[in-house]
C-alpha cells in the first residue's frame, strides 16, 4: 500500500511527460524497481527536405502502478466514508442523549405537577 507521499509522487506519471533521458530522482528509481513505471521509447520520423528520426524516451505508468494508485484511492475513499459514518453516529448519539435528557426533565416536571395536584 502506498503512503500519501508515494501516491502524490506516483500519480504525476498518469498525465505528465517525464523525460527518461534525464537522471531519475529517488522516487523514480523506487517506482521503477517496484515496476510501477517503465521507460517507453517512441521513435518517430519527420520528413521535410530530409528524413529525420527522433527517439522520445519517457517514464510511463505500468498496469501495476495504476493498480497501486487505484488501491490507494479506494482505501482513501473507504476511510472518508468511515469518517463520515462515525461523524454521523456521534451526532446521532449526541441527539439521543439530549433527547433523553429533555424527555427526562419533562417527565420529572410532569410527575411533580401531577403529584402536587394529587396532594402528595
Amino acid at each position: 500500500m502506498l503512503t500519501e507521499q508515494q501516491y502524490q509522487n506516483l500519480v504525476r506519471y498518469r498525465d505528465t511527460f517525464f523525460n527518461a533521458a534525464q537522471k531519475p530522482d529517488d522516487a523514480t528509481v523506487y517506482f521503477y524497481k517496484l515496476k510501477y513505471i517503465e521507460v517507453e521509447r517512441t521513435e518517430y520520423t519527420v520528413q521535410h527536405e530530409c528524413e529525420i528520426s527522433y527517439l522520445k524516451t519517457a517514464w510511463v505508468l505500468t498496469l501495476e502502478g495504476e493498480r497501486a494508485l487505484e488501491e490507494f484511492e479506494q482505501h482513501a475513499k473507504e476511510m472518508a466514508e468511515d469518517r463520515t459514518i462515525k461523524k454521523r453516529d456521534r451526532k446521532f448519539d449526541l441527539l439521543n442523549t439530549l433527547l433523553g435528557a429533555v424527555l427526562g426533565a419533562l417527565f420529572a416536571i410532569l410527575a411533580g405537577f401531577i403529584m402536587s395536584r394529587l396532594g402528595f
